[in-house]
């Protein structure tokens, strides 16, 4: 199985051999539009059939509702007092986890304008064999969003839940599952319709010094 990262969606190629070919002028008009042009690079073919990635419809056009009870969702979570900076963090992580790459792009891009070295940012994929990277209340935040995420066998482990009360409040760790119910809903929505990946620009004013 060979797996390729085109725009903002892996694509599963089953196959040995793969011959690396220009994307079609279609696809490169597509991404233009919309200002991506810039991530358009190579597509791959598999026998006759061009593996390609393009945006299925704006969800947030289809149904505007939709979309605005999503930043309703999150204009919640950014009262709720929790540090902007841990918020993005979780948001960076449930998004590596759901392979959301227009979450990813957003996320990370703000993490470095909030001053985010690039070292933890590498190490988030693997933050429990990195734990001097990241404060206790960053790892009991990580365990805890990893945990609502995947809900292994229906449950939340009491071992995680015990760690998670020692660095949050009973309020906190409702305003932290909401933080996490927020991304999970960003991600389902990016990755079903294939929100295109690339363009987003923060608005975040990068911390230097």
């Amino acid at each position: 199985m060979i797996v390729l990262s085109l725009g903002r969606h892996w694509a599963v190629i089953l196959a040995l051999k793969v011959t690396p070919v220009t994307f079609s002028a279609e696809v490169g008009r597509l991404f233009s539009e919309r200002h991506f042009a810039g991530c358009v690079g190579q597509g791959y073919r598999e026998g006759k059939t061009e593996v390609s990635m393009q945006e299925r419809f704006q969800y947030a056009k289809a149904y505007p509702d939709a979309y605005k009870a999503m930043l309703a969702l999150n204009q919640a979570v950014e009262r709720t007092g929790l540090a902007p900076q841990l918020i993005d963090l979780i948001n960076y992580r449930i998004s590596q986890l759901n392979g959301c790459a227009f979450c990813l792009d957003m996320h990370s891009k703000d993490l470095r304008a909030r001053g985010e070295t690039e070292q933890r940012l590498y190490m988030m994929s693997a933050w429990g064999e990195a734990p001097h990277l990241y404060s206790s209340r960053e790892r009991a935040a990580l365990a805890w969003a990893e945990a609502v995420t995947r809900l292994e066998d229906q449950q939340i482990p009491d071992a995680v839940y015990d760690i998670a009360r020692k660095e949050f409040s009973e309020a906190e760790l409702t305003q932290l599952t909401l933080a996490v119910v927020a991304i999970n809903g960003w991600n389902r929505f990016n990755v079903a319709f294939h929100t295109p990946a690339g363009g987003y620009k923060s608005p975040i004013v990068r911390k230097t010094g």
